[in-house]
């Protein structure tokens, strides 16, 4: 009778293949992950980045919109990159006073008026000296109040703050209530017919780096990333000279950017670029193969 340890013991060769197929399939494996690995990085593309905040502006100037008369808005009828036309209202400044004095005026010329065509039909059946005087008083004071009407009505007309040309409102510096003066800035329009660049601000420590012809992508705050993409562009003109972009702010080489295209359209979603919008440009200052990268940073590595 055989008890449990008196059985014979199964060669463990019946559960587990002989290690050398496991030691040749490790292997095998290991060489073909070394073997994609190097394949991809060979292929695969690295790109070395300059990063930089960057804004969609006009090539050429701005034309200027400002306030020809003393007063208080009270009417915004525009936004910031609003389509305009030329004559266009885009604001008004308060003109009740101004409305009061032309009635007045008005109504003192139909009395004046009528007070003349009385006169005259007088002298018509008799001449009093008299009466001649009176006539040359209202003609005279029918005159001076024609003239003050006529002022009144420019003053009026300058109430309304208009548009000049068709194009875009770029910047609008107004709010209800604010007070104007002549000659102060209202707006700046961007003509129909302007060309957009975009205009990025790089540092002083990158733009060694930076060279005419290099190809940039824009992601513009006002089209996420994740839903438009980002959009291409090629760098045209770099500025010899730093110059602060604020008085408080330290200086910085302005790089201008000629987009692609202005629209950015992903997966049927459709984002059109506009003066003024904001966001982050990458430069792309080298690109390689990640091998090639990899080996260049070692050999870089192993000279320090």
């Amino acid at each position: 009778m055989f008890t449990n340890t008196d059985e014979p013991p199964c060669p463990t060769q019946e559960f587990l293949p002989p290690m050398e197929r496991w030691v040749q399939w490790g292997g095998v494996w290991i060489v073909g992950i070394m073997l994609a690995a190097s394949t991809l990085s060979s292929i695969a593309q690295y790109r070395m980045t300059v990063k930089a905040p960057a804004t969609v502006r006009p090539l050429g100037e701005l034309r200027l919109v400002q306030a020809e008369t003393t007063g208080t808005v009270v009417q915004i009828n525009v936004t910031e990159h609003q389509k305009v036309r030329r004559g266009d209202v885009m604001a008004r400044i308060d003109d009740a006073k101004l409305q009061t004095q032309k009635n007045q005026l008005e109504q003192r010329i139909r009395i004046r008026q009528l007070q003349l065509a009385q006169v005259d039909t007088f002298l018509a059946k008799e001449r009093h000296a008299g009466i001649q005087l009176q006539q040359l008083q209202l003609q005279n004071q029918l005159m001076l109040d024609t003239q003050t009407l006529n002022q009144v009505k420019l003053d009026l007309s300058k109430t309304k703050i208009v548009a000049m040309l068709d194009g875009a409102i770029a910047k609008l510096t107004l709010r209800n209530g604010q007070t104007v003066q002549p000659g102060n800035e209202i707006a700046q329009i961007v003509p129909n017919n302007s060309l957009l660049v975009i205009k990025a601000w790089v540092s002083t420590q990158d733009i060694s780096q930076i060279r005419v012809g290099q190809i940039t992508q824009l992601r513009l705050s006002a089209c996420p990333y994740p839903d438009y993409g980002a959009l291409p562009g090629t760098v045209k003109t770099i500025a010899p000279d730093a110059t602060p972009t604020s008085p408080s702010s330290i200086p910085l080489y302005e790089v201008t950017v000629a987009p692609e295209r202005l629209v950015l359209n992903q997966q049927g979603k459709i984002c059109q670029v506009q003066v003024g919008m904001t966001g982050q440009i990458d430069i792309v200052t080298q690109q390689d193969t990640m091998l090639r990268a990899f080996l260049r940073k070692a050999r870089l590595t192993s000279n320090t």
